[in-house]
């Protein structure tokens, strides 16, 4: 079956969970999960079946009252595709959490932590996991495991962290940049330069693996 909305709002004011197990899942505008500070806890699962949308919130707040807003997107299989960006965190007062363990994600952008705290949490290499800008905030967080792999086509990395205990699951994970001649691929660095030593290695933002 196919199910088609403007907007979703998964624990706009309140507890909400939303799990699906097959079929299409078709959002043309905005999905929020985690919607209004303070008083909304939302969570999806993506177990089976296709979802697509235009943007993603997860962890959206910026209300203003007491509390965070907090969002948890769960996939262990499926398709899950977002059109343009996927935010985690948006707000100051925005919680998201995203934890792959199977399937395939693809976006264009995806802020880890874009105002707010986020957390991308991959938990088994056969995620498949394709962006164009991969964004960490200030209040970003990582965690991979051995052989977790990100393609990054066209590609652009960006760092704003000074946390690497944050990031240490970037030890774990392999960039594949996937270009062309005439294309133009930032990475950002945000290491320490510690000059030839092994300490530069010893967490420091240091990357797995970069192809």
């Amino acid at each position: 079956g196919q199910v088609s909305t403007g907007n979703a709002f998964i624990g706009h004011e309140g507890e909400g969970t939303f799990t699906q197990n097959g079929d299409t899942h078709t959002i043309t505008n905005t999905l929020y999960i985690g919607n209004k500070t303070g008083v909304s806890n939302g969570t999806y699962r993506l177990n089976l079946g296709q979802l697509s949308a235009s943007n993603e919130y997860i962890g959206y707040g910026g209300y203003y009252s007491t509390g965070p807003a907090r969002g948890t997107f769960i996939q262990t299989g499926g398709t899950h595709t977002v059109t343009n960006n996927l935010y985690l965190g948006y707000w100051d007062d925005g919680v998201g959490t995203y934890t792959i363990s199977g399937g395939t994600f693809n976006t264009r952008g995806m802020y880890v932590g874009n105002n707010g705290s986020g957390s991308l949490n991959i938990t088994d290499p056969a995620a498949k996991i394709t962006v164009s800008l991969l964004h960490f905030g200030p209040k970003g967080a990582l965690t991979a495991v051995p052989g977790a792999v990100i393609h990054i086509s066209p590609s652009a990395f960006e760092n704003e962290s000074t946390d690497p205990n944050a990031l240490a699951g970037l030890s774990n994970l392999e960039l594949i940049f996937e270009g062309g001649n005439a294309d133009t691929d930032p990475f950002e660095v945000g290491g320490e330069d510690y000059g030839p030593s092994w300490i530069g290695l010893d967490r420091n933002f240091a990357l797995g693996t970069l192809t």
